[in-house]
């Protein structure tokens, strides 16, 4: 490393593990060469720092991710995760399979380009607000099938938040009750025509 470090020119940075008397540990190490005023090396200047926690809890994430993806591929519900700052970083194979579109495309705020267009700047908004105050996100609005057809959702979401109260991630999911939203739609007219003779 000392002498990839030299003959480079340049700061060398690189993980290392190493036995530890309670087990290996991972450090990260920085190397750099130190020149006198010619501009000869003269030494290598170099620092390590254990981060085996940071690796640990890295690690602890990850499961945790694929756990909850995996539970979100078996679940009947549109279901996704956002970033702290409300942009979406994942969204189940069921929202796929729903919107038609590759999950690339929808990533970001792509996602909202399905939400009917009398919807969109309401619930983009109470999106923002949600986000913005890191509190529950619930609401309800349309989102376009694959075959153009609208279906109205319940969508809510809850931010998952660090020991320090930062929020890391949000986890949401679209439940889908047009059924339901009909029937009570119904009901309503029946009752409003029954009032009206």
């Amino acid at each position: 490393m000392d002498r990839q470090a030299a003959e480079a020119d340049r700061t060398i940075t690189a993980e290392e593990t190493a036995p530890h008397h309670d087990g290996p540990h991972t450090y990260v190490s920085l190397k750099a060469p130190l020149r006198d005023k010619q501009g000869a090396i003269y030494a290598i200047f170099g620092i390590s720092t254990d981060i085996t926690e940071r690796k640990s809890a890295e690690d602890i994430l990850r499961e945790n991710e694929a756990r909850l993806r995996t539970l979100a591929e078996s679940l009947p519900h549109l279901v996704w995760t956002c970033r702290s700052d409300g942009w979406c970083d994942y969204l189940s194979r069921q929202w796929v399979e729903y919107t038609g579109r590759p999950e690339a495309e929808q990533l970001g705020y792509g996602w909202a380009e399905h939400l009917h267009p009398d919807d969109r700047e309401r619930a983009g908004g109470e999106w923002a607000a949600a986000v913005s105050r890191g509190d529950w996100f619930e609401t309800e609005f349309r989102i376009r099938r694959a075959d153009g057809a609208y279906r109205w959702f319940k969508t809510r979401a809850v931010p998952l938040k660090d020991g320090a109260g930062h929020i890391v991630k949000w986890f949401g999911s679209n439940t889908d009750f047009e059924d339901s939203k009909r029937t009570i739609w119904r009901s309503e007219e029946r009752r409003v025509g029954k009032e009206c003779r």
